[in-house]
């Protein structure tokens, strides 16, 4: 019996964010190789709020597929907007 694998886009602020979705999906075998991944990463400035900004557009196009069995959207925003003490 096959296995289907998934199709999965990560909205990242960056690449070390990326890197470590994509390390993780392999581990627990979401994804075989790279071909099942799409990265969507910020290019420069504010990097959070890029992410924000591109949310809407990501989920709206991954809808607009919904008869596309297995298809994901993972959005990673890490917390250095404030500092730990707070």
């Amino acid at each position: 019996m096959s296995r289907r694998y998934a199709r999965i886009i990560v909205l990242a602020e960056d690449r070390r964010q990326w890197n470590l979705v994509r390390c993780y999906l392999r581990e627990i075998g979401l994804v075989r190789d790279d071909r099942a991944l799409r990265s969507v990463l910020c290019g420069q400035g504010s990097a959070e709020q890029f992410v924000r900004r591109q949310y809407p557009d990501e989920l709206r196009s991954l809808r607009s597929r919904k008869y596309q069995l297995n298809l994901w959207l993972v959005v990673v925003i890490d917390e250095d907007i404030h500092s730990v003490g707070t």
